[in-house]
């Protein structure tokens, strides 16, 4: 209703007003921001806050909303980042000589956390080709 379209006698109405037993009020759960992830290099998760409030506002404990049956909203989240992550080559043993004379060696890139990553991300790579008959 637009209230600029109505004339008053006197005060406008109220259309709201505060509760005072459980009874007369109205709950809802209210979320707040969601945190930046909990790593900066890896796996782990975000949260954000919840809080109950009545419908005049003021913020009760969580389990009167859970006592009504109210679906909470989720607080925690997975995340990923690779933001702050390190990358180092670590190289394998050197395989057998071949009748070319050469010999090979894999290269492998682990990411800070552990996670074996995508060699292009490790930047300089040691040798992974030898002459072997020399």
């Amino acid at each position: 209703m637009d209230e600029a379209l109505c004339t008053w006698t006197s005060s406008p109405p109220v259309f709201s007003q505060s509760c005072y037993g459980i009874s007369d009020c109205g709950f809802q759960y209210v979320v707040g921001d969601w945190s930046e992830c909990s790593t900066d290099c890896g796996n782990g998760y975000r949260s954000r806050p919840l809080t109950c409030l009545r419908d005049d506002g003021v913020a009760v404990d969580l389990s009167q909303c859970q006592q009504l049956g109210l679906p909470a909203p989720d607080t925690q989240m997975h995340c990923a980042a690779v933001a702050g992550c390190t990358y180092t080559v670590v190289p394998g043993g050197w395989g057998p000589c071949s009748v070319e004379c050469l010999q090979y060696r894999e290269l492998f890139c682990y990411r800070s956390d552990g996670t074996l990553a995508d060699l292009v991300l490790c930047g300089p790579r040691p040798v992974f080709v030898q002459d072997c008959c020399g």
